[in-house]
């Protein structure tokens, strides 16, 4: 994905909260950035994870100063596809549960990168 202006990624992280959260895009990760593939990002003193649910144009109603920038694009390819991101916001809503913590169940043994402190 090229863009000249900048991109804003959402995020869901495999924590219970049923919020994505919105992290940039650095210029170097902006043609990597797919709906479906898995973003490390910081997120307090951690590195975690996350599902990339969304491209954004800008931040929404977030201060740029808020913003932290996705640290890395873990794959080549995406994990899902749009019918399956429908069916694990399905499930999250039906069991109280996050989309994050729903993908992070539906990935294949051993693809999940741990969290690691920064």
């Amino acid at each position: 994905m090229i863009e000249s202006s900048p991109l804003y990624a959402s995020i869901a992280l495999p924590i219970p909260i049923n919020t994505p959260f919105t992290y940039s895009v650095p210029s170097k990760l902006s043609e990597s950035v797919e709906v479906g593939r898995r973003a490390l990002v910081p997120f307090g003193k951690r590195l975690l994870t996350g599902f990339i649910i969304g491209i954004l144009s800008h931040p929404g109603d977030i201060p740029l100063s808020k913003l932290k920038p996705i640290v890395d694009i873990i794959d080549d390819e995406p994990m899902f596809d749009h019918h399956m991101l429908e069916l694990a916001e399905w499930v999250a809503d039906y069991y109280l549960s996050s989309v994050g913590e729903v993908l992070k169940t539906a990935m294949p043994f051993g693809t999940m990168i741990k969290s690691r402190i920064r």
